[in-house]
């Protein structure tokens, strides 16, 4: 299946609920809106994470720079980034190529449409993405 094809499908999938290990409940769709995510709902994410910004690590991929947060495993990530959906397309393909793949995808809502995604992936993508940390001011 082609890259644009594999993007495509995940995308169609994002309607579907991610299963929350942690959480005694099932993650609900509403669960994924600016307004009720933190740091701890609806995924624990104890890597980057802040409290006042969110994902807080600052990537920047073929000149697309985005934000991650990830939890303690690394294999589920909050991805914010000005064109989210093209961040993800960025994402996978980069992570594809390690040979880890992306599992679900989950749309982020803010009140001006989508800004950004949960993603759990087969494996521990944080530590391969952290590679792609920018400190340079101009990247943003």
């Amino acid at each position: 299946m082609s890259q644009p094809r594999c993007l495509a499908l995940y995308l169609a999938l994002c309607t579907v609920p991610l299963a929350a290990s942690a959480s005694v409940r099932p993650v609900q769709h509403d669960d994924f809106s600016n307004r009720s995510i933190s740091c701890e709902a609806p995924f624990r994410l104890t890597r980057d994470c802040s409290i006042r910004q969110g994902a807080s690590r600052q990537i920047v991929i073929d000149g697309l720079r985005m934000s991650l947060a990830a939890d303690h495993d690394g294999d589920t990530l909050l991805i914010t980034a000005p064109r989210p959906q093209e961040a993800v397309r960025r994402l996978t393909g980069t992570l594809r190529h390690r040979g880890i793949c992306v599992r679900h995808v989950q749309p982020v809502h803010g009140s001006q449409g989508v800004t950004g995604y949960y993603l759990q992936f087969s494996g521990n993508a944080y530590d391969y993405l952290s590679r792609y940390t920018t400190l340079d001011g101009a990247d943003w």
